[in-house]
């Protein structure tokens, strides 16, 4: 009987390739996946540690498992973030775990699997690799016509408040070949909707040709089968004339783009270390403004160390005057040995405050959105259906992070439906189809 394994993944879209890339590796050698941890013989947790509320989650989690892990006599392993976080002391943390393994040892592990059933133990932590990840040997967890492509790990950028270059590594961009390679083999696996993900997307450039982002885009513009390409995790300070022209020519990249802009005061942007400051920003909107009908998403932080009553209503004024289609908050964590730690921290009542006030025009923002298009027909793709209900995405919404529309009827999965938006709400809307499927 071949044997089977429980994941859990915590974290973003790069930290779920990277599980896709473990069990694949484990696939490949007979694993079988569940989603019943009780009836797994070894079970994975895979973490986020970006931020102080992630590595907390992670800690509840992992006690679940760990209790589980009692009753069953199952191993337990944990990857994904925490180990690059603690580094050595990832096993003192977490007693309970049977293996340590970083994310980029998985090739190793799967030779080492079967020994943990027997009582071995394994800490394999280790330093980033100086290469990018191999992402060839995936099982991919996403519906088959929706993929992430990564097309670089790790981050040179300096910002001040970040951990990822301590637990990714410095930048490391795959080559142009490698990419246009997985695209079209996800493309030949059905996948009709290409995500491109990175720490900085618009950081890459291919490690031999030296091309850039807007010429690989047009690489991928040529993949049949391939429906709608995606990019996310811009820098503002990246957005070129060159990217947008791209973006305009090319068929198959949607008016989409995921850029956080972090904040808009200069003093603030200058502190968190984040290249361009408030001229970068407001450049990279006026040059997204000249998309057609083109939803922009960011990211934007509140309560980082010196942010004044005044600073905080500028970056509200901001939203509000640019109105992006979405925007996601957080608020400042103080992680250790970050620069940005080493400042004097805002009282944390006040954080909690600004944190309320701009989730509030954040989601009234795309409440407004929401509203306008009731009445119009659009594409939306299919993801899945729930109790006789489609749960649909159009162009403007990235899987997880942003919105859904509900459409009464069960369409085909993975197929494109025309739908008119009947019911607006901040998170969702409703629609019935107006036309036959294709």
């Amino acid at each position: 009987m071949p044997h089977r394994f429980y994941i859990r993944v915590l974290g973003c879209a790069k930290n779920l390739i990277d599980v896709e890339n473990l069990c694949g590796r484990l696939a490949e050698r007979g694993w079988l996946l569940t989603d019943d941890p009780y009836e797994a013989e070894m079970l994975i947790l895979a973490t986020c540690a970006f931020i102080a509320p992630a590595r907390e989650e992670a800690a509840r989690v992992y006690r679940q498992l760990a209790r589980i892990k009692r009753e069953t006599s199952a191993p337990l392993v944990l990857t994904g973030c925490h180990p690059p976080y603690f580094g050595q002391k990832c096993a003192c943390v977490f007693p309970d775990a049977d293996c340590i393994l970083p994310t980029w040892r998985s090739d190793e592990f799967a030779a080492l699997a079967e020994r943990l059933l027997a009582g071995e133990r394994y800490d394999l932590a280790s330093p980033p690799p100086d290469q990018p990840p191999d992402d060839d040997h995936r099982l991919l967890l996403t519906p088959p016509h929706t993929a992430y492509i990564r097309i670089s790990d790790g981050c040179s950028n300096t910002c001040t408040f970040c951990t990822i270059p301590r637990i990714r590594g410095k930048h490391r961009p795959k080559t142009a070949e490698q990419v246009r390679a997985e695209a079209s083999a996800l493309a030949a696996l059905g996948a009709k909707e290409i995500i491109l993900i990175a720490q900085d997307t618009t950081a890459w450039q291919c490690p031999k040709t030296r091309m850039r982002l807007p010429s690989l885009l047009e690489k991928l513009d040529a993949i049949n089968g391939i429906r709608w390409i995606r990019l996310m995790y811009a820098h503002p300070a990246r957005i070129t004339r060159r990217l947008v022209r791209t973006m305009l020519s090319c068929r198959k990249i949607i008016p989409y783009i995921d850029a956080p802009i972090q904040h808009i005061s200069d003093e603030v942007l200058s502190r968190m270390g984040r290249a361009g400051g408030r001229k970068a920003v407001i450049r990279a909107v006026e040059l997204l403004k000249s998309v057609p009908q083109i939803c922009v998403r960011t990211t934007v932080m509140v309560g980082f160390p010196g942010e004044t009553e005044a600073q905080f209503e500028e970056l509200l004024d901001f939203l509000r005057q640019v109105r992006f289609c979405r925007v996601g908050v957080f608020a400042y964590s103080a992680e250790e040995g970050t620069k940005a730690a080493r400042l004097e921290q805002l009282p944390t009542d006040v954080v909690r405050r600004r944190f309320a006030r701009i989730r509030r025009v954040a989601s009234a923002l795309t409440l407004s959105l929401h509203r306008k298009l009731l009445g119009k027909k659009e594409k939306v793709l299919v993801d899945w259906v729930e109790n006789g209900v489609s749960v649909c995405r159009t162009y403007r919404d990235a899987p997880e992070v942003d919105g859904v529309v509900y459409v009464a009827g069960e369409l085909e999965v993975g197929g494109f439906a025309e739908v008119c938006f009947d019911e607006a709400r901040a998170a969702s809307i409703i629609a019935h189809p107006v036309e036959r499927q294709r």
